[in-house]
């Protein structure tokens, strides 16, 4: 039997989802980690999961940033904020 998942299901690997307010819209990240910034950026049609493992290795030294960007499955739609 095959459990049903959330579609925009992120691992706890990845550490305590954000949100980052830009002048484009908002993007979700996730941090882990402390020492100096390590920020990861996947590519087209992933999302941030694609780091998971390297965040968990690298987390105990820096403090990893993993972004959530556009065309990949995001939660957040970008574009301009509501008035």
């Amino acid at each position: 039997m095959m459990s049903e998942e959330s579609p925009h299901w992120r691992s706890p690997a990845l550490g305590t989802p954000a949100v980052l307010d830009l002048p484009g819209g908002s993007i979700r990240c996730f941090e882990a980690g402390g020492g100096p910034p390590a920020v990861f950026v996947h590519g087209l049609l992933v999302i941030a999961n694609f780091w998971r493992k390297v965040v968990s290795r690298l987390a105990p030294a820096f403090h990893c940033v993993a972004l959530d960007l556009p065309l990949g499955s995001h939660e957040l739609a970008m574009g301009p904020k509501p008035t």
